[in-house]
């Protein structure tokens, strides 16, 4: 395809025809450059907030908009119903209880990484109710909620260095002592987690009175996944119903072990997220330690 006959329009139509195509891709197909189709992935965004604040249902179109413009590795991303920032009921059991254990400790500045999403509500209850004096650094690998929490921070003038990156890269390269609070608000299941939040524990990466907060969600999908729990069920004999059961039990061993003496367990909670129409949705689990010693 010669560059001569680019048109924005014509471009753009290809994106949302080829949703599964990288920029690097797509722009070998029409004999330019990767920053041109990044430009224009950008301009139809801009677009999209515009229509999303006349839509009357915002939700579909910012799921429409991440299925067009973010797919990644030529395969369909499904849009969870259990986002971070709409729960009102994790405002309630979640946030509150993660605010509550941070302000109980004796730091009172020093280093908080989490996961924050595009509206990062926790960092700010840190900031405006407990301390201004932390350093905020957030984790975040999907491009869409990367560029969407990068325009809210510099929105609200918050400070924060965000990694496009997975949380168990940056806790690698963190050493001991040197992270105030931890606040791991996954959201996935837990057998995909355990082996970097054990190495995070074992190195002692938060300081003393720091917690370590952990979300996760209460399913097992395949087969192959059962192990993990089946194993840590075997070490209790407490009899398991379902599923979701096996998760609960699983967890609560999990944290014993990963305590051990440095660590108290605080709080083992579980709660459910909110769909989109304010229903039911996701069955979570958070779990909060603090390290003692």
């Amino acid at each position: 395809m010669s560059a001569s006959i680019i048109t924005p329009k014509k471009l753009q139509n290809f994106i949302v025809e080829n949703p599964t195509l990288t920029n690097e891709e797509i722009a070998k197909k029409f004999e330019t450059t990767k920053r041109i189709v990044w430009a224009n992935r950008g301009a139809m965004k801009s677009a999209l907030t515009r229509a999303n604040k006349e839509s009357s249902n915002p939700i579909e179109n910012k799921k429409a908009y991440m299925r067009a413009y973010y797919l990644r590795n030529k395969k369909e991303v499904k849009i969870k119903t259990f986002p971070h920032e709409k729960s009102v009921n994790k405002e309630i059991k979640y946030r509150d209880l993660v605010i509550k254990a941070i302000d109980k400790s004796t730091l009172r500045s020093g280093n908080i990484i989490g996961l924050p999403a595009e509206q990062f509500k926790t960092e700010q209850r840190i900031y405006n109710e407990i301390s201004t004096n932390f350093n905020f650094f957030g984790v975040e690998k999907k491009d869409s909620v990367y560029y969407e929490l990068l325009k809210n921070l510099g929105k609200n003038k918050f400070k924060m260095v965000v990694y496009p990156t997975e949380l168990e890269n940056i806790l690698k390269s963190t050493t001991e002592n040197s992270i105030a609070h931890l606040i791991a608000d996954y959201c996935g299941q837990l057998h995909t987690y355990e082996k970097e939040l054990t190495d995070a524990v074992k190195r002692n990466i938060v300081m003393i009175d720091g917690i370590i907060a952990i979300t996760i969600n209460k399913r097992i999908t395949g087969a192959e996944n059962h192990k993990f729990y089946d194993e840590m069920i075997s070490l209790n004999e407490t009899e398991v119903f379902n599923d979701s059961c096996k998760v609960e039990k699983a967890f609560n061993v999990f944290l014993q072990r990963l305590c051990g003496f440095n660590y108290r367990l605080e709080n083992c909670i579980d709660y459910w997220s909110e769909n989109e129409n304010g229903g039911k949705g996701a069955n979570m689990m958070l779990a909060i330690i603090r390290r003692v010693k």
